[in-house]
């Protein structure tokens, strides 16, 4: 094989690589927990970054429902990992989604300022709203992680030792009287 049919296979897989781990680093399963997160929000501050002025309002509300997004999984796996008794991993994820929660908030503070430079009535109440709504669906996801964090894990009812059945009782009775009288 010529070095020019080595250089174009490999710059060819190079080029799938890249492409699949941005797709999976965009993917909004990807959450602080995954290595490919970095890849992420550097795609994400890419994006932000050839934003116009007008659109980075709606970006940042993007932004935003991709943290509650996040929010949810990590939550969900959270539950998950405390049934399971995996209590270090849970405490990792617990980090992972206050980060989040951290990131979510930020980008609904960035939202709400970048939303009063909209120009366009329309735009701006539109943007608005979307962004009321997915601070109402932060809000939900905090008031359910408190609950979760309230929910203490019941411990199973100990079993009752076995008692004896009264005609067993009865013949080691009989069996000890028996064994004192031969004394």
């Amino acid at each position: 094989m010529s070095k020019l049919t080595k250089s174009l296979i490999g710059i060819v897989f190079g080029l799938i690589f890249l492409v699949g781990t941005g797709i999976a680093a965009a993917s909004p399963s990807t959450t602080q927990d995954n290595p490919l997160y970095p890849f992420k929000v550097a795609l994400e501050k890419a994006k932000l970054a050839i934003t116009p002025t007008e659109g980075q309002a709606a970006a940042q509300v993007e932004l935003l429902n991709n943290r509650i997004t996040e929010l949810e999984l990590l939550n969900a796996k959270i539950a998950e990992l405390e049934l399971n008794q995996q209590l270090e991993k849970a405490a990792e994820a617990k980090k992972a989604a206050l980060e989040t929660q951290l990131a979510a908030k930020k980008a609904a503070a960035q939202a709400k300022d970048d939303a009063l430079l909209i120009t366009d009535q329309t735009k701006k109440s539109e943007v608005l709203d979307e962004l009321e709504s997915s601070e109402e669906r932060l809000n939900d996801e905090d008031e359910n992680d408190n609950e979760n964090e309230e929910i203490e894990v019941q411990e199973p009812e100990e079993t009752p030792e076995p008692t004896e059945k009264p005609e067993l009782k009865e013949q080691k009775e009989n069996d000890e009287n028996e064994n004192n009288n031969e004394d």
